[in-house]
């Protein structure tokens, strides 16, 4: 159990957090709810990072990017351009180490560590998800009717029945499903496909609609949102946080500082004395518009297993997206890679390669070598909170996170488990 010294909602300095994405929108909204004083603060715009094209779905039960034997993976996808996880020729010391650390973690009991940390998270993140959903927009997109993981081959069906097993495991019931079950329900899959298992406790929204109503539930409740701030550093006295620095110059007051800042972590974590050690994965998606009806219709998403690509149906559009890079912090598109999304989902769909494309896109997905994020206090900096490493689970985690957070902070202690995201284990 981790518990800290409490900071009471009535201090003067606001609880300010670092980064507007949807960790950090969850954060905001889980203390303004509790009355506490938030601001906000975002380099870009509110939703713009990761949380803006990615998937749109809330996975609870998947598993985390490490596990046994992925770490083979890693090593092919080093000459393989077009592999669903790749590493171009850039070998820096941090990815190095990274590497290494995430090689170690590639076994049964940490993808056995990583199930208990990580249901109770998914259990309570579902439920939060639904609450907010409740108060949301139309144009939120919003489903529950989970998503499919297909598969076209041998060795797809092994590690879908895998994923399947691992689900069970944390209490939730996969279904499978035959080929002809499929194509019942959706006739734009191929006959390719071999089956499948539908994860029924998944939930379906535009990702960044999800981010704004969050934001704005938010802001209902009192916190502060400033954008187009970069802050450059945590300003401590007496070893406490009582501050940060923007890129103008200006020192703005914290009572407690949460760094909810994703793929650009490493650098604010590094002037404190504790890199965490956060690679960027770059993601990418395809927007196809189905406005002119020359887009497969799918009642549903669809996780194409062999290839890693989720295809999504959102409000006037289809979604592909997927693909882990490790290409360093850059919004660099690599056109195969992109292409490849089309050429992936053409192999499970029909009518791909016909459809408009209506939105390009690339972001940075923040990972920990433990496929584990890092949620809780800085070790030697007191009011110093770290919330990132998410991966591709940040939709699904963000509302657990930002409780657990609230409450850590408000009363000392934290009625989810959190040792296991403790960010102490590496720094």
């Amino acid at each position: 159990m981790i518990s800290v010294q409490r900071t009471t909602s009535q201090d003067s300095a606001p609880i300010v957090i670092v980064g507007g994405g949807v960790i950090g929108v969850c954060c905001a909204y889980a203390l303004a709810r509790r009355g506490a004083p938030v601001l906000v603060l975002e380099r870009d715009e509110i939703g713009r990072g990761a949380s803006f094209g990615n998937a749109g779905t809330v996975s609870p039960g998947h598993p985390p990017i490490n596990g046994p034997g992925r770490w083979r993976e890693l090593v092919r996808s080093m000459v393989d351009p077009l592999s669903p996880l790749y590493i171009p020729p850039r070998l820096t010391p941090g990815l190095a180490r990274w590497l290494w650390a995430f090689a170690r973690h590639c076994s049964p009991g940490h993808l056995e560590h990583c199930r208990r940390v990580s249901e109770p998270f998914a259990r309570l993140s579902l439920s939060l998800h639904d609450d907010i959903a409740a108060e949301a927009p139309d144009n939120l997109g919003y489903t529950s009717d989970g998503y499919v993981e297909i598969y076209r081959t041998r060795t797809g069906k092994a590690v879908a029945a895998h994923e399947a097993e691992y689900a069970r495991h944390q209490g939730f019931a996969p279904k499978s499903l035959e080929a002809g079950q499929l194509r019942d329900s959706d006739p734009a899959l191929t006959d390719s496909i071999l089956g499948g298992y539908h994860h029924e406790e998944g939930r379906t929204m535009d990702p960044f609609r999800f981010v704004e109503h969050v934001a704005d539930l938010a802001r209902q409740r009192g916190a502060q949102f400033r954008t187009g701030v970069t802050v450059t550093e945590v300003i401590t006295r007496q070893k406490r946080a009582v501050g940060v620095k923007i890129g103008s110059g200006e020192d703005i007051d914290a009572g407690v500082v949460i760094l909810a800042t994703g793929a650009y972590s490493p650098n604010l974590y590094r002037k404190l004395g504790r890199p965490l050690p956060v690679q960027a994965a770059k993601g990418y998606h395809l927007d196809l518009d189905d406005s002119a009806g020359r887009t497969p219709a799918i009642s549903r998403p669809y996780l194409l297993v062999e290839r890693a690509v989720f295809c999504t149906p959102l409000p006037g559009r289809l979604r592909l997206a997927g693909t882990l890079e490790f290409s360093g912090v850059n919004h660099d598109i690599r056109r195969p890679r992109l292409e490849q999304l089309t050429r992936s989902a053409g192999q499970y769909l029909h009518g791909v390669a016909a459809a408009p494309v209506s939105s390009e896109w690339c972001g940075l997905r923040p990972c920990m070598p433990d496929g584990l994020p890092a949620v809780g206090p800085l070790p030697g900096w007191p009011g110093v909170f770290a919330a990132t490493g998410h991966a591709m689970l940040g939709m699904t985690f963000g509302p657990a996170t930002g409780e657990a957070l609230a409450e850590l902070i408000l009363t000392g202690r934290s009625e989810l488990p959190l040792t296991g995201l403790d960010p102490a284990r590496f720094c």
